[in-house]
């Protein structure tokens, strides 16, 4: 969705030049968990390339 909205990734993209300290870039290697279930997270994780899968 975001790959294809230039829009909202060009707003996240100056969200982020305006906030470097409240906004963090992740790399996650092929197979490693990003999130898992029945924990509680504070953050908003955007993916921007790749693939996920959710179960």
């Amino acid at each position: 969705m975001i790959r294809i909205n230039s829009e909202v990734l060009n707003y996240f993209d100056t969200l982020y030049q305006l906030n470097k300290d409240d906004i963090s870039i992740k790399n996650f290697d092929p197979g490693q968990e990003v999130i898992g279930q029945n924990k509680r997270y504070f953050s908003l994780f955007i993916i921007r390339q790749g693939i996920t899968k959710c179960f």
